[in-house]
């Protein structure tokens, strides 16, 4: 099986026609990491109601929004636990 090159193509082709319209390079860089964010935060909630539908048989958005908040309470708090957690060096005897 080989690698599709034609998706990468199209998109280094609209990276290369879009950087000039926005503007400056870290102008687009902003645009782009808050886009990736955006989209983030829409898989994590299409997936809390995918989970929720899947346990319950009942689509409730509620739902969804309190499973993607929890996942961000999450992982907002191991990101600032890892500041003070250093990896463990286990050294043996010699």
């Amino acid at each position: 099986m080989s690698l599709d090159w034609r998706p990468l193509a199209l998109l280094a082709a609209l990276t290369a026609l879009a950087l000039p319209l926005v503007g400056t390079p870290s102008t687009w860089v902003t645009l782009t990491v808050a886009g990736l964010a955006m989209g983030l935060i829409v898989f994590v909630i299409a997936s809390g109601l995918t989970l929720v539908f899947g346990l319950m048989d009942v689509l409730n958005f509620g739902h969804g929004v309190f499973i993607a908040t929890g996942a961000f309470v999450a992982t907002s708090v191991f990101t600032s636990i890892a500041a003070f957690v250093s990896p463990c060096n286990s050294t043996t005897a010699s």
